[in-house]
């Protein structure tokens, strides 16, 4: 039998093997004085920092488990085990830094009790997927290359995998090389036929590299940054995967920072899609029921865009009642039956109110 947390888990495989496999078809802590943010300016500069002298409780036996291809590296907050380059490690780095810091703007918006982390939150970052695999299927978590990370709140750490080198990303890799030497080709021959060719052939390799471009930005947006996210909140006593809380509400939270700034422009996109028509409907299952954010639910992505939409509405017009609801979720409740005495009933004025809101923010 699978705890809670895990089934959570097999929850957000689907959901985010559902947008990558979509996208490869197309192809200081607030309130805390001692702790300052790092710019990415001050990031770039100084790098990943070799982290020999730095004691992690949860990597120490992983690191001699896996091997001496394992380095360690430290920022501010984060601390990785790696097999990875240092240029990987720098970025991945940078990526928790900005999370971090949006979880820190969220805290403080919202005036949200919390606690600075005990430590450095550690990360595990493998370099090749079969790597990655195997440690993911021995922890208990489901593996799939397309969903290339994971959080584990019983350990404290958070898994990811170079999505770089994913079967998705290097055959797009390779039909970009294909067509930049196609066109290099036609640029050589100084044949009037060809050059007449070469204009079609540079907005192939321009659509090629966007393609390339967007697969890597929705994994960053949607595995990356949303693990990341998990663990931050976790690590900050803000939100526990463990505590029973809705599913909504836990996945909501975590897809407010997938981004850096402003609203969440996927899950907007997928919120904007729902039919006018089912969108009440919509809103209280998703509410109502955990089951529609399954593994295997139809509309898996309109789930979670709802769940994103939801929380995005509250936290802007609802900001104390939210703070209290994620400080003591109902548990034991009808999960409907909670939100609305929260937050008022959710019924056509409250959906029309939240994509009144969406609108707005609509690029």
């Amino acid at each position: 039998m699978n705890s809670p947390a895990r089934e959570r888990r097999v929850v957000i495989r689907a959901r985010f093997a559902c947008v990558a496999g979509a996208v490869a078809q197309l192809f200081p802590l607030v309130g805390m004085a001692q702790s300052r943010d790092v710019s990415a300016g001050e990031s770039n500069r100084r790098g990943p920092i070799a982290s020999s002298q730095v004691a992690s409780a949860p990597l120490d036996a992983l690191s001699a488990a896996l091997g001496g291809s394992f380095r360690r590296y430290h920022s501010e907050h984060f601390e990785i085990l790696s097999d990875c380059d240092g240029g990987t490690i720098r970025r991945v780095l940078e990526l928790a830094e900005d999370t971090f810091r949006g979880v820190s703007r969220f805290i403080k918006r919202l005036e949200l009790p919390h606690r600075p982390p005990v430590g450095r939150m550690p990360m595990l970052v493998f370099e090749r997927y079969n790597s990655y695999e195997r440690h993911a299927r021995q922890a208990g978590f489901p593996a799939s290359e397309s969903v290339p990370g994971y959080f584990d709140e019983t350990s404290g750490i958070c898994a990811l995998f170079n999505f770089a080198n994913s079967t998705a990303i290097r055959t797009q890799r390779d039909e970009l090389w294909r067509r930049e030497r196609a066109l290099t080709s036609l640029q050589r021959t100084g044949d009037k036929s060809d050059a007449a060719a070469a204009t079609p052939a540079q907005n192939d390799v321009k659509a090629a590299r966007r393609a390339l471009d967007a697969a890597q930005q929705a994994v960053i947006a949607t595995v990356v940054r949303h693990e990341i996210a998990h663990q931050v909140l976790a690590a900050t006593g803000v939100q526990s995967t463990h505590s029973g809380a809705a599913r909504w509400l836990i996945e909501g939270t975590a897809m407010q920072f997938e981004n850096a700034d402003g609203p969440n422009a996927l899950r907007l996109a997928d919120a904007l899609a729902v039919p006018p028509g089912d969108r009440l409907a919509h809103a209280r299952r998703v509410v109502g029921d955990p089951r529609e954010l399954a593994p295997g639910r139809p509309n898996a992505s309109a789930a979670y865009a709802m769940a994103w939409a939801l929380v995005y509405h509250l936290a802007e017009t609802q900001p104390r009642a939210l703070a209290s609801y994620l400080s003591t979720p109902p548990t034991g409740a009808n999960e409907l039956d909670a939100f609305e005495r929260r937050f008022g009933e959710l019924d056509t004025a409250f959906v029309q109110k939240v994509y009144s809101n969406l609108e707005a923010t609509r690029p």
